[in-house]
């Protein structure tokens, strides 16, 4: 019997591959299924949005803010990923705002994601009054944000 040390696959077999991936194949069903049919939202409380479909799916996110750089351990994003098997539909999506958003299906599990992250030191926020714009001026960034609450929306550059 011989024995194969091809590393490359075969021409047939690399032809068969289909990428890019389309992206809805990483969506989470209820996601897929309400694309483009989103309709309302609700705050409740800092950082926990609720998400209102057409068809009356509900999904609720929970923001998460990192540190500057988005710099975390490999047991700190192992931690985040058992959160969001654990209370969420096991999605984490890093936002281009340097932060983590949980996506889970009901208000019960999202407060759960808050007490989990902020036990582990995380603050949980983001939305409404929280931060308002940024204006970036010859170079100099400018936060403008509520004094009420903090802002944790800033990327770790500002």
């Amino acid at each position: 019997m011989r024995m194969s040390l091809a590393i490359t696959p075969e021409p047939r077999d690399r032809m068969n591959k289909r990428l890019p991936v389309p992206f809805s194949a990483q969506l989470p069903e209820v996601i897929r299924n309400n694309y483009g049919k989103w309709v309302d939202r609700k705050f409740h409380g800092n950082g926990i949005i609720e998400h209102i479909s057409e068809t009356g799916d509900r999904v609720f996110t929970v923001k998460v803010g990192l540190p500057p750089n988005s710099r975390v351990s490999i047991d700190t994003l192992e931690k985040f990923v058992e959160i969001a098997d654990k209370y969420g539909l096991g999605v984490v999506r890093a936002t281009r705002g340097m932060n983590l958003e949980f996506i889970t299906d009901s208000l019960d599990k999202a407060l759960k994601i808050k007490e989990e992250v902020e036990k582990l030191g995380f603050p949980v926020g983001g939305w409404g009054g929280i931060f308002m714009a940024r204006n970036i001026m010859h170079g100099i960034p400018n936060l403008h944000h509520s004094r009420r609450r903090r802002a944790i929306d800033n990327p770790g550059t500002l």
